[in-house]
């Protein structure tokens, strides 16, 4: 299995008959679960509740401001319509997520947890497709992504639940980078 979480997400498994199952990854508006536009989406979301006086973010809040500017309702509405269709505006605000968690920021270790949740979610259900068709004797994962790959809370949270969830999987960070792999690929079907 290889679950993927960068600007968007998917989960892949391949089951000892070679079948493939895909979980999530349909596109960044109805899914792509957990992923860095995800996060991004739940940053601008909290910031915005603490904009209008509902929540505290006392670190993740002026980390955005300071990095966007986005210091009012009006503007932050703007920005989302501006880039709702760009998702690498959206998904770079989960870097800022990550700054705020480590250092204690209550709403932005939700957001991870949320998004941690929402990737086991995806391996959880591309498990649970293959075991219909062939229960698999051992598992490997891999976790793949910018998110899985250099944030070590969502990482740390995907792997916990692994364990739990599906005791005697290895997991594991493949060597080659995901755009290194799809060169490769690409260049072999040349």
């Amino acid at each position: 299995m290889v679950v993927i979480s960068g600007t968007g997400s998917v989960c892949f498994g391949r089951d000892k008959k070679g079948s493939i199952y895909r979980t999530g990854g349909w596109n960044h508006i109805v899914s792509d679960e957990g992923s860095g536009f995800d996060m991004g989406l739940k940053v601008l979301k909290a910031v915005g509740d603490d904009l209008s006086g509902r929540v505290k973010c006392p670190v993740l809040t002026p980390l955005i401001v300071e990095e966007t500017g986005l210091d009012t309702l009006g503007k932050t509405d703007d920005f989302i319509n501006a880039n709702l269709m760009e998702k690498s505006e959206i998904a770079r605000l989960s870097l800022f997520a990550y700054q705020a968690a480590a250092r204690g920021d209550h709403e932005a270790i939700r957001i991870h947890r949320e998004c941690g949740e929402a990737l086991w979610g995806l391996i959880r259900d591309t498990k649970a497709k293959m075991d219909l068709k062939s229960p698999a004797d051992k598992l490997n994962l891999w976790l793949w992504g910018s998110v899985l790959v250099k944030n070590d809370m969502i990482r740390s949270m995907v792997e916990e639940k692994v364990r739990e969830g599906m005791p005697g999987t290895e997991t594991g960070i493949p060597e080659m980078s995901a755009l290194d792999t799809a060169l490769k690929a690409a260049r072999s079907l040349q």
